[in-house]
């Protein structure tokens, strides 16, 4: 009977893998050539196990096991482990292993072909696998570490991103620390419910009070599993972490009036900031800041637009990385001058990045690009979403014509 069988979890772990690999014919051959003598001990002793408890058959011939044949109980066993496992898995974790799974039956994707193949259907699972991990890293992978390279891999979407994508997985698939706090997610009573409860405070004293929003708040020991909760329970929105220590995110109006005594008092909506705190933010490469950027601004500066410019809005003891965020949140337009100089750059595409996120979040117009000295066959192989943007090029149209451009699509908005 399945139900008394007592073995070691290493040699349930190797009756899954020689379920795994039933079909291949040298993998075991391969396998201990490959392995340390202390492995290989571990690794004998376990097949040992299996057979003795009459799970498998195994012949062994020039030192490694040819033949292996799983026996009824050992596919039994296999069977009812496996489901217990997964029964106990929490939904991040059923969504990594469903991801990596899928991956053993898509194919890398190609840019040529045979006649006869259809590049855009061969191509299909590998792009849907990526629309699919794209939404799995939003909901669960934000604060990984590897979360920069992630969302580099992301934007770019070159052919190589499919492969790079499933290495990133396999990886965060072995992080055991990482996997473990993600099973933290459920909070209800005691110190936990404290531990929220002081949380949202924090949060709530540092909100911008005229639009709820959080830049950058630096997370301490033990919080980040909150946020989860936090945001399921409605009281916080728009969750971004920005790597391991720090997020940003907006508080909702149940979250500002969670501590409120008056729970039935029916709130009073009020009318949205006109304004924004700055018109315009002026996204560059430093290069070009001399070049060009400069007598943009000058121009700017002349019809009296409020504009952040980096140079001159960042102050000295100013956290910079902050005041950044800051200005990509709260400025209603940005011009983005892209030339050569920005292709590559680690803030320049972060910038781009977080715009191209709140355009599509608001559902306006934000982003008006220039093309300075590329074309836009060049924009559209380094940036593809940015080329359905309709651009102008800084060679076709002086700084004086860009502003007058800029100043009726402001009157536009602010009408």
């Amino acid at each position: 009977m399945i139900d008394f069988i007592d073995i070691s979890k290493e040699a349930t772990d190797l009756l899954f893998e020689i379920v795994e690999h039933e079909e291949e014919a040298n993998y075991w051959k391969s396998r201990f050539q490959n392995m340390s003598n202390r492995e290989d001990t571990i690794l004998r002793g376990c097949f040992k196990e299996l057979r003795e408890n009459n799970l498998v058959n195994v012949l062994w011939a020039d030192n490694y096991p040819y033949n292996i044949a799983i026996l009824k109980d050992g596919y039994l066993f296999e069977e009812k482990t496996r489901k217990e496992i997964e029964a106990n898995l929490s939904t991040f974790e059923k969504g990594l292993k469903g991801l990596l799974q899928r991956t053993k039956s898509i194919k890398s994707p190609i840019n040529a072909a045979s006649i006869g193949t259809n590049i855009d259907e061969y191509n299909k699972p590998s792009n849907v696998w990526i629309n699919d991990f794209e939404i799995f890293y939003n909901k669960y992978l934000r604060d990984h570490f590897l979360s920069k390279r992630i969302e580099s891999i992301l934007f770019h979407r070159t052919l190589s991103a499919y492969n790079d994508l499933v290495a990133i997985l396999e990886s965060i698939s072995k992080d055991t620390d990482y996997i473990n706090s993600k099973k933290t997610t459920f909070i209800t009573e005691g110190k936990a419910m404290k531990d929220y409860e002081i949380l949202l405070k924090k949060l709530i004293s540092k909100a911008n009070k005229d639009d709820l929003n959080i830049l950058c708040y630096t997370i301490e020991s033990g919080e980040r599993p909150l946020f989860g909760k936090l945001e399921m329970d409605g009281y916080i929105k728009n969750v971004h972490f920005r790597g391991h220590q720090y997020v940003g995110l907006d508080l909702t109006y149940e979250g500002l009036h969670y501590f409120d005594k008056k729970s039935d008092a029916v709130p009073e909506k009020t009318d949205p900031k006109p304004r924004k705190m700055y018109d315009v933010f002026l996204s560059h490469a430093s290069a070009d800041k001399i070049a060009y950027v400069e007598d943009l601004k000058k121009s700017l500066e002349i019809l009296g637009i409020e504009i952040f410019y980096d140079k001159d809005t960042i102050e000295w003891g100013d956290n910079w990385k902050a005041k950044i965020y800051e200005g990509l949140e709260k400025s209603e337009f940005a011009i983005i001058v892209i030339s050569e100089n920005f292709f590559g750059r680690e803030w320049t595409e972060l910038e781009l990045k977080t715009l191209l996120e709140r355009q599509n979040d608001e559902g306006q117009k934000l982003i008006l690009p220039i093309l300075h000295n590329i074309t836009t066959e060049q924009l559209r192989d380094k940036y593809p979403t940015v080329a359905d943007i309709q651009a102008i090029e800084s060679g076709k149209n002086s700084t004086e014509q860009i502003v007058l451009l800029f100043a009726k699509q402001l009157i536009k908005r602010y009408k």
